[in-house]
């Protein structure tokens, strides 16, 4: 089950912290801790985002992915 923030459904609903700010996404599976802000990327699933985290959308070109991880971080990208 896929939650649109904005238009919540019946269903799974993610864990969303005080004062986030999110619009223009769906969310399922997810942990959003307080404060963090995500806008117009889309659809989010099986994430855990951070205490005052910004998720927003990349400029289309060039295409490549840009990372800023933690010590002992395990990210997976579709290629």
């Amino acid at each position: 089950m896929v939650l649109d923030v904005e238009r919540p459904g019946p269903g799974h609903r993610p864990v969303i912290g005080a004062a986030c700010r999110i619009t223009g996404n769906e969310i399922e599976y997810s942990i959003v801790l307080p404060r963090a802000s995500i806008a117009g990327v889309g659809r989010i699933a099986s994430s855990l985002i951070g205490h005052d985290a910004e998720v927003i959308p990349a400029p289309r070109t060039p295409r490549a992915h840009r990372l800023v991880l933690g010590d002992h971080s395990k990210v997976q990208i579709s290629s």
